[in-house]
């Protein structure tokens, strides 16, 4: 199992209760929350235990999604692609998830994270049914529309990442396609 190692100061750390943030990525296989333990232990530099260890349980996985892309093969004028630095642009995002989204009363949510340097606006705009590869234009025969009773609620961008509310249910193994509004880096960024 994967282990992080944080290493103090010399003046070490005061009795007390502390939070830290990880940036981790989670498994590729589903787990229940009881079957995902954690474990916290501190050391003096001696390799010497400083306290019992502590155990929690984690928190519940799903499978990941079966793929998820950035459409390439568009038209630039018809889906308003616009790729210069800076600028106002719509991509075409496509995914296909491992399991059925049922319809909930809360819907469900797909968020987008985009390369550091682009932004999502506050309200982006996306675009799903028959106007996501151009007004009215036919869809390639390997990408999905979003089934006719999905629609979505709103999108809520927060720098590089739009969070984007669905109602209804999408279903497994389609590989379906939307169009969202972002905006260009300036540069590219080192990490793209």
């Amino acid at each position: 199992f994967p282990v992080v190692r944080v290493t103090l100061l010399e003046t070490g750390l005061e009795p007390g209760r502390y939070q830290f943030i990880l940036n981790c990525v989670n498994p590729t296989v589903a787990y229940e929350p009881a079957a995902a333990l954690w474990e916290i232990s501190t050391f003096f530099p001696t390799e010497e235990a400083a306290d019992l260890s502590a155990q929690f349980e984690g928190y519940a996985t799903t499978r990941p999604m079966l793929s998820a892309d950035l459409v390439e093969t568009v038209n630039y004028a018809s889906t308003r692609r616009d790729d210069h630095p800076g600028r106002r642009n719509f991509v075409v995002v496509s995914f296909a998830l491992s399991r059925i989204q049922e319809a909930g009363t809360g819907g469900q949510i797909l968020q987008v994270t985009a390369p550091e340097g682009y932004w999502f606006h506050d309200e982006c705009q996306v675009v799903v049914g028959r106007d996501v590869f151009g007004f009215r234009a036919d869809y390639p025969e390997e990408y999905a529309r979003f089934p006719a009773e999905t629609r979505v609620l709103r999108c809520e961008g927060v720098s590089n990442v739009a969070r984007i509310s669905v109602a209804g249910g999408l279903e497994a193994n389609h590989r379906y396609a939307f169009r969202v509004e972002v905006m260009n880096a300036q540069i590219n960024p080192e990490y793209n």
